[in-house]
């Protein structure tokens, strides 16, 4: 009896451990960013702030993520292209940091290598609102700390977040109540350049989700999209917290360990 009693526990204690591995690969974070451009000075710091946020999201949150410095415009494609692919990546955060350029084709990420008057040498932005707006992942949150990126709230993609009071809900509540419905969420700066704010590290938007990131959600351990946007707001100007229209979902959360 004894015998069968420590290998029932055993068998209970190997489940908790695989159903903790699936949760733990269900969430995935893919950081994209450049330290250097042809047209441009270097900005080294953004490899910092990236493997920074990273770090954390991997070591308390428990995401599986994957940094990509100085990027091809193929490998930024397919690697956010595979994942939403994929049916492990129940939440998908996507990180960019970086440069935007403009002109009367629309709105291009810029590669390290990019040449500005060369748009095939860019990502466009309607690039990445098409791959996410038909990403098979049920949670996802683009997080563009890259100065200008907010015009896309006048993409007929997105419209602005509104966020319901969860003030009563328990972990737990906000856990169930995510499940319900998916939702792909962004967050882009208003920004006119990177604003450092006296720190040589970290910009003040990425400093700032850094911040709600290290506040571990309070009490009940999960940092929801409104907690964040509480942080990433109270910055001047604020980014823009929108929604993908497709979806109207109920969150993205960020469960600490």
């Amino acid at each position: 009896m004894e015998f069968k009693n420590k290998f029932a526990c055993l068998v209970l204690c190997l489940l908790f451990i695989t159903v903790g591995s699936f949760a733990q690969n269900s969430n995935v974070g893919l950081f994209f960013y450049t330290t250097a451009y042809a047209e441009s000075d270097s900005t080294a710091f953004m490899e910092k702030q990236s493997n920074t946020l990273k770090d954390d999201l991997m070591y308390s949150y428990g995401f599986r993520a994957s940094s990509y410095p100085n990027y091809s415009k193929v490998n930024f494609l397919n690697s956010i292209e595979n994942e939403c692919r994929s049916d492990s990546s129940k939440h998908l955060f996507i990180y960019i940091t970086g440069r935007i350029h403009k002109d009367d084709n629309g709105s291009f990420l810029l590669l390290n290598s990019s040449d500005e008057s060369d748009p095939a040498s860019m990502i466009s932005m309607d690039e990445i609102t098409a791959i996410l707006t038909n990403c098979n992942s049920q949670h996802v949150l683009a997080f563009l700390d890259v100065p200008g990126t907010g015009v896309l709230k006048d993409s007929k993609e997105f419209e602005e977040a509104e966020f319901e009071d969860v003030t009563d809900l328990t972990g737990r509540d906000l856990i169930n109540n995510e499940r319900v419905i998916p939702a792909k969420f962004l967050i882009a700066s208003n920004a006119d350049s990177i604003d450092m704010g006296g720190s040589r590290h970290y910009s003040v938007l990425s400093g700032r989700f850094l911040e709600a990131l290290r506040n571990y959600g309070e009490d009940d351990g999960v940092l929801t999209i409104e907690e964040l946007s509480y942080y990433v707001n109270n910055i001047e100007p604020s980014p823009f917290i929108g929604i993908y229209k497709p979806t109207k979902g109920s969150d993205f959360l960020f469960i600490s360990k």
